[in-house]
């Protein structure tokens, strides 16, 4: 018997996960949203992106400003801790517009919490928490493809047009760059139901991301991001038949911000690791609402500068893990708010360092404990207490029940948070300061409780 040698082609085996998916092994109710979700919607940006996934709900905040929240738990999505990569975004000036701010294209995935959130992200989750993950530049980058691009363009019957690019470079074997960019405009006057004010607001938005990912040695990595963006809406009678003293709304938002992520693996060790994140930015808002006379108009305009950092260490073993570190969090704002019989010109600063530690065990697949605490001293608020735990429990494949409790905490902003609400002629009365004292502190505990059953028939 004589041996021989057969060659065949190579074999490449696909599969394809779900759009969206509740991660069954976590302690917590958490669902991954894919691409495959959200390119379900022809266009969008991040407020438009859950319209097409029930775990969320998304609506308008009103019609005048054009702007959109979310809503998980049947509140309001500000008690919501809504982050970029693990940093900041819909908060403080952005509070009521943020979402817009991230094009849909830019997108990679997006995990989404529901009911109090891990210590490690800080110290404002009450409801819920939505991390967005960015396409990195390296996506689709290797040895044999060391570029990527691409570009789409939209319009619609409303008049409704955007533009987006992505572009990506392999420079070395350690640096990889790219470029996200996009611009939308809206333009077209249209007034459906003949009320004399426009049916959505007009106006346009430029947005640009540079990106850079670095894979060292010994275990290094890092990724760097630069993001730039400008955004004006306006509303209210626009159209040729207005009034001689028409009601207008005009919204003009700018944000500058710079973040540096690295971190270190321990190369015996691969579950002892270090991450580094620092993140700086700028924001600025404009708004004005009423009539074109200065006695009855509105208006507020603030700017915020501020940033955090965080140093995070992990280490684990076979049935348990833990996360620790220290974080700081500095926020700067200055604002002028006028509105009829009353005018408020305030400067102030919030300062708050804290510490964190959070402990996984799974002596069993089965069963999953979390438990998180940790310490900030906020300069206004003063010190604050966020114990948290989550338990997962999963008698069979298909049943799996989550419980979770904890205390979070956040500074509040009525006049941002409540912009549309100034769209009324009605006359606004407050008792204190609308911010930066102590009585805007609002806290929050929550208790949460769901059962998960999977059926499937073949």
């Amino acid at each position: 018997m004589r041996d021989s040698v057969v060659t065949i082609d190579e074999v490449v085996v696909r599969s394809e996960a779900p759009d969206a998916v509740v991660q069954a092994r976590s302690a917590t109710l958490t669902t991954s949203i894919g691409r495959g979700e959200l390119k379900k919607a022809a266009c969008c940006n991040l407020s438009e992106s859950f319209e097409t996934n029930p775990s969320i709900d998304a609506a308008f905040t009103d019609a005048v400003t054009g702007t959109r929240q979310i809503q998980l738990l049947g509140l309001d999505g500000k008690y919501a801790q809504i982050q970029t990569e693990m940093t900041p975004l819909v908060r403080g000036l952005l509070a009521n517009s943020g979402l817009q701010f991230i094009p849909g294209t830019w997108v990679e995935g997006i995990q989404l919490t529901k009911g109090i959130g891990a210590v490690t992200n800080g110290f404002e989750s009450m409801t819920g928490q939505v991390n967005v993950e960015l396409i990195k530049p390296d996506e689709g980058i290797s040895a044999e493809n060391p570029r990527r691009a691409s570009a789409n363009a939209y319009l619609n019957n409303a008049g409704r047009m955007e533009l987006n690019g992505d572009y990506a470079q392999r420079l070395s074997a350690k640096w990889t760059v790219g470029t996200l960019l996009h611009a939308n405009q809206t333009r077209w006057y249209r007034d459906m139901n003949m009320d004399g004010f426009a049916d959505n607001a007009l106006g346009g938005q430029l947005n640009g991301m540079l990106r850079a990912r670095y894979w060292g040695q010994n275990g290094w990595e890092g990724i760097f991001t630069l993001h730039g963006m400008q955004d004006t809406r306006e509303g209210g009678q626009l159209g040729a038949d207005a009034p001689s003293v028409a009601w207008t709304s005009s919204v003009a938002q700018k944000r500058t911000a710079f973040t540096s992520k690295t971190g270190w693996v321990n190369p015996d060790d691969p579950d002892m690791s270090v991450g580094i994140i620092v993140h700086a930015y700028q924001q600025s808002m404009d708004a004005r609402l009423g009539p074109l006379t200065l006695a009855q108009s509105q208006f507020l305009e603030g700017d915020q500068r501020g940033g955090m950092a965080q140093v995070l260490i992990r280490e684990g073993g076979m049935k348990w893990s833990q996360t620790s570190g220290v974080s700081w969090s500095l926020d700067r704002y200055v604002t002028d708010w006028h509105h009829p019989g009353l005018a408020h010109d305030d400067v102030w600063v919030e300062s708050a360092p804290g510490v964190f530690s959070e402990w996984t065990f799974e002596p069993s697949p089965k069963f999953t404990a979390v438990l998180g605490a940790r310490a900030d001293y906020h300069s206004i608020a003063g010190l604050q207490y966020s114990p948290r735990f989550h338990l997962r429990y999963a008698p069979t494949p298909r049943f799996t029940v989550r419980g979770g409790y904890g205390r979070g905490f956040r500074m509040a902003m009525p006049a941002v948070e409540s912009l549309g609400r100034f769209a009324s002629a009605r006359t606004v009365n407050h008792a204190v300061n609308p911010w930066g004292s102590p009585k805007n502190i609002e806290s929050g505990t929550t208790a949460s409780l769901s059962g998960v059953w999977n059926y499937v028939h073949n």
